[in-house]
């Protein structure tokens, strides 16, 4: 199934990145000097059509390329890598997104309701950097922990949500800030199914195309961020969610395939324990002054003495 995963990732990216050149364009052509839109332009169209379209190919390819393939166990266990490289991409997501929480502090941060509110958020954004990278790591040992890491991502979502609410809601215009409220709603639900792995209450197919759907919305997204330390927050949940989906896609298995896995186990176990009782020690061996020696006892000598009767007795006459 890695192969579905790449062909998911690289659509989404592909599309993402139009998305953002496209939102970037409309930003610095549609909105007049006085803040309001031109309607019908040729960008807004054009942007429209690609969201749709692909929402419309990334649920669809996601439910086929899995078709009837299941997905079992807990977070650890599917979202288990061997390698380093998630938990070496969430450390540095954990790191910038610490940084990126400080500095957005100190650059909106004025005083007042709002210092409380952007302290509150910098505060999130610094869990949920930690959280990610609490995960990585936990899913590489196949430890658990893997709950309140992965509420603190959803929750640091859903008040960034309330956050960007409460700057733009007065905005008139709502092609401003559509695309933002589109992509934060469904990271939070795409953050909230990851997380229900970790509470052993999983929703694979759910979560696949949420993710890949989610993290293509945020590079609209990030468009609107641009010259803000929020881009970062952007960012990050892109990683998030295109990592999350992509070994989720690759841990897709066919029935057969997840028939066969604990069978194969079992087996395998079976042959070690019968390796571990031929190679126990034996017993210690009698000690030598325990066995008799060969001249004691009547089995011993009586053989010996007719043996030498015989021997004096010589030939008849």
């Amino acid at each position: 199934m890695k192969k579905n995963a790449l062909i998911l990732t690289i659509i989404t990216v592909v599309a993402g990145a139009a998305a953002f050149i496209l939102r970037r364009r409309e930003l610095a052509t549609v909105f007049r000097a006085d803040g309001l839109a031109v309607r019908g332009a040729p960008v807004s169209i054009a942007l429209l059509v690609l969201c749709a379209l692909a929402v419309v190919v990334l649920i669809v390819l996601s439910l086929k390329l899995t078709g009837a393939s299941t997905v079992a166990g807990g977070y650890t266990e599917v979202f288990h890598v061997g390698g380093m490289f998630p938990t070496v991409i969430s450390a540095l997501l954990g790191v910038a997104m610490i940084a990126a929480a400080f500095l957005n502090y100190r650059s909106a941060a004025v005083g007042g309701t709002r210092a409380v509110v952007e302290g509150a958020v910098g505060i999130l954004a610094a869990l949920a950097g930690i959280g990610a990278f609490a995960l990585a790591l936990n899913a590489r040992k196949k430890s658990g922990g893997c709950a309140l890491p992965a509420v603190l991502v959803t929750l640091f979502v859903c008040f960034f949500i309330l956050v960007t609410y409460k700057k733009k809601a007065s905005d008139p215009v709502l092609l401003n800030y559509m695309y933002d409220f589109i992509a934060l709603c469904l990271s939070a639900l795409a953050t909230l199914f990851i997380a229900g792995f970790a509470f052993e209450r999983p929703a694979p197919k759910k979560t696949l195309w949420m993710s890949y759907v989610a993290a293509f919305f945020c590079f609209i997204g990030a468009a609107d961020a641009i010259g803000q330390w929020t881009l970062v927050f952007y960012i990050f949940l892109i990683i998030y969610l295109l990592m999350h989906g992509a070994i989720l896609a690759a841990a897709f298995k066919t029935p057969e395939t997840a028939e066969a896995a604990p069978a194969a186990e079992d087996e395998e176990k079976a042959y070690a324990d019968v390796l571990a009782e031929f190679e126990e020690p034996d017993e210690a061996p009698a000690d030598a002054g325990d066995a008799p020696s060969p001249g004691e006892g009547g089995a011993t000598e009586e053989p010996c003495a007719e043996r030498a009767d015989e021997a004096s007795e010589g030939p008849e006459e």
